[in-house]
């Protein structure tokens, strides 16, 4: 393990590469673009990270229909990850906030790749703002307080992905919290949306005893099953290498990739998507389908 000073200069540096760089990209499909790439993982029976596909090796389902031609395939090798991790900071964190922090400070350390990806720390409670606002230098100052809005926050982490990109990249946002919300205007389908969107793969990570059922599980699932996430229920934060460890795996499992909609599957609206591979055994995460946007003429 570096040393304390280490990782706090690491994270400086890799915040401020992150403002500095262009904003966040965006595969929202667009009527006047003319390729649709879309982020999936795919990963074996014991869920490990399978790599080495070939665009050969897949099958796409667009609204119902085969896919004749996959233009374009990029492995997790090749493909920047946007990596933004959202820290919420309500009153209903108070207890684990502290663990929840400790486990976002040390996860950017381990799963970013120096001068190949780009991460981005947003804390949460009433509203969002960035980390680097309040503290460059790490999570510390940090306290648990306010109500929950959740959804609005995670909303405007979307929109803030909201510009084209030449390059492929894929997105992934890394969430800590209970699922639980208060105080927001948006409404869980609008964040789905959103994050279908942005292509945006979502990983909730949250920590109670599993004697419960609790609201917010449910909130965390559908926002993993619909964004081709994951969703991590712990029992606690003692064995964070456990997560960082799974999270590494469902990144090397990552591919983009790209075809040309035709016909009604080019025209604006949602369009259905179901990503397969020729070997039934292994298992895809993907989002469940992706918009076209209309083009409105001046």
């Amino acid at each position: 393990m570096l040393s304390r000073l280490v990782p706090l200069l690491f994270l400086a540096q890799m915040f401020i590469a992150s403002y500095a760089a262009d904003p966040p990209d965006v595969f929202t499909v667009r009527k006047q673009v003319d390729e649709a790439r879309i982020t999936f993982s795919v990963q074996d029976a014991r869920g490990g990270a399978v790599t080495g596909l070939t665009r050969n090796d897949v099958r796409v389902v667009n609204d119902g229909r085969p896919v004749s031609e996959i233009t374009s395939f990029y492995g997790y090798e090749n493909v920047p990850i946007r990596l933004t991790v959202m820290l919420d900071a309500s009153d209903s964190m108070t207890r684990r906030f502290a663990d929840e922090t400790q486990m976002a400070e040390t996860l950017l350390e381990t799963v970013v790749r120096p001068g190949l990806d780009d991460a981005t720390v947003i804390s949460f409670a009433s509203r969002a703002q960035s980390l680097a606002t309040i503290n460059r230098t790490g999570f510390h100052k940090l306290k648990a307080d306010g109500p929950t809005a959740l959804y609005d926050s995670l909303f405007d982490a979307m929109l803030q992905s909201n510009a084209p990109s030449p390059r492929p990249v894929s997105r992934v946002l890394v969430l800590f919290s209970d699922g639980e919300d208060n105080w927001s205007a948006h409404s869980l389908d609008d964040v789905i949306a959103a994050a279908q969107q942005a292509d945006t793969a979502i990983y909730p990570i949250t920590a109670h005893s599993h004697r419960y059922v609790y609201v917010g599980d449910s909130v965390l699932q559908k926002l993993a099953e619909n964004t081709g996430g994951h969703a991590f229920f712990l029992t606690n934060f003692d064995k964070p290498q456990l997560i960082y460890s799974a999270l590494q795996a469902e990144l090397r499992a990552h591919y983009v990739m790209g075809f040309r909609p035709s016909g009604e599957s080019a025209q604006a609206g949602f369009h259905t998507l179901k990503i397969s591979t020729r070997n039934r055994k292994l298992k895809v995460r993907s989002r469940s389908g992706y918009y076209v946007e209309p083009v409105i003429n001046p």
